[in-house]
């Protein structure tokens, strides 16, 4: 989806289609909803790239985001301390975990994802199946000598010890040649989703056609085509991938505070209610772009609901104005403290380099693009709402295990203390 639309729609687009597959209870949309709303951290300019129903073509899809931003309108705008009364926000305590040093082990199980991804296998034409190898194989699946449905395939490739097959299968294979045939007697098991082959009892015959292995030796060839050229040699891979690795863990313990930092603000402060103007401004968005979507198929709005996101009108409604408001609650808290701390107004300077910030997070080759896809008030609504987080984030106390401890410990001296007086 095009990232200007995304905006257009902000994240309540995003979140009601995450509900959208047939697959899917509706009641999940609100599900899916409440839990972005308890654990996302992130400012308004990120977005699901997958906020179409399941089914739609590229086309309709194509078609519904013209249709938009030929009406894009403007967002109203609020004064977020009307609707939110704001509680501690300061020396909120967390508890953290610091990053344990990267061991050889991690870094040895990096290497073989990056082997995996890049398909870097050992190519054999001989040998024996064995776990964790990528058998290619033919196969055909018969009960009571006749073949079933989806039982059969050709060039198919399996890993071996991945699960992926019934009980037995990858299991049948391993020690078999390439080359070789084999008859597995397999039972499929009671709970199987076809109720035809639920405990039924089959013969598999399959043949290896060749084999991909993991390669025994991981050489400065091999890490310079991992690498795209970076890394000349092993040790020198390496270490970048124990950099890569330990800044990784640094993301996701700094991810981990600043959610616990958001889940606590929820709870310190209190939304007294919504801006409706803004509610009503979303939902006329979302209802506008699924309407799009219809539109682009030549089908009516209630038939459109019904079949890609099962729902009549009236629900439709409701969860979207649930929807909507969900996704306003991070923004109204962090506005609302923005106002407070005197930080909802930005410099010239401030606006540039936040742009260039998220033109590089995002993607963008200029910061021209960037502009062009993203409403300009969206952009500085995201800015000052980061604002509030690095001051919140900045503000927090960040507590260990052994800190807890020791304010534990600290409490039940001053209990034993003031028994004795």
């Amino acid at each position: 989806m095009k990232k200007h639309v995304l905006i257009a729609l902000m994240a309540c687009t995003a979140v009601l289609a995450v509900g959208c597959s047939k697959k899917k209870e509706t009641e999940k949309v609100t599900e899916k909803a409440q839990a972005s709303v308890e654990t996302e951290a992130s400012t308004d300019l990120t977005g699901s790239e997958d906020a179409a129903p399941e089914g739609m073509s590229e086309e309709a899809e194509e078609a519904a985001e013209e249709a938009i931003a030929e009406e894009e309108k403007v967002r109203p705008t609020y004064k977020a301390l009307d609707y939110v009364t704001v509680g501690e926000y300061k020396n909120l305590p967390v508890t953290v975990e610091e990053p344990g040093e990267v061991t050889e082990e991690q870094i040895d199980e990096r290497i073989t994802e990056e082997i995996k991804a890049a398909s870097k296998y050992d190519k054999l034409e001989e040998g024996t199946v064995q776990v964790g190898d990528i058998a290619n194989i033919d196969y055909e699946g018969k009960k009571d000598d006749v073949a079933f449905e989806g039982g059969t395939a050709k060039g198919y490739d399996l890993e071996i010890g991945s699960g992926s097959f019934i009980d037995g299968f990858e299991d049948g294979l391993v020690g078999v040649a390439v080359g070789e045939t084999v008859d597995l007697n397999l039972t499929f098991p009671e709970q199987y989703h076809s109720a035809e082959l639920a405990g039924a009892e089959v013969v598999f015959t399959v043949t290896v056609n060749s084999i991909q292995r993991m390669p025994a030796e991981i050489t400065d060839e091999l890490v310079s085509d991992l690498s795209g050229g970076s890394s000349k040699t092993v040790a020198d891979y390496r270490a970048s991938l124990k950099e890569t690795i330990a800044a990784e863990a640094e993301e996701l313990r700094e991810n981990k505070i600043l959610n616990e930092l958001m889940t606590q603000l929820y709870n310190t402060c209190t939304i007294k209610e919504y801006p409706q103007d803004v509610v009503d401004y979303s939902i006329n968005e979302m209802t506008d772009y699924y309407k799009a979507y219809a539109d682009s198929m030549g089908m009516e709005w209630a038939d459109f609901l019904q079949q890609y996101l099962q729902v009549d009108e009236e629900t439709f409604k409701m969860q979207a104005d649930y929807t909507v408001k969900a996704s306003l609650q991070q923004e109204l808290i962090l506005m609302a403290i923005a106002e407070t701390e005197g930080l909802d107004q930005l410099t010239d300077q401030e606006y540039e380099e936040a742009c260039q910030k998220y033109m590089e997070n995002l993607g963008y080759a200029t910061i021209e693009e960037f502009k062009a896809a993203y409403p300009e008030d969206r952009i500085r609504a995201s800015i000052i709402m980061d604002k509030s987080m690095e001051l919140v984030r900045e503000n927090a106390l960040l507590l260990t295990e052994e800190d807890i401890e020791a304010l534990s410990e600290g409490d039940e001296e001053m209990t034993e203390q003031a028994g004795n007086e």
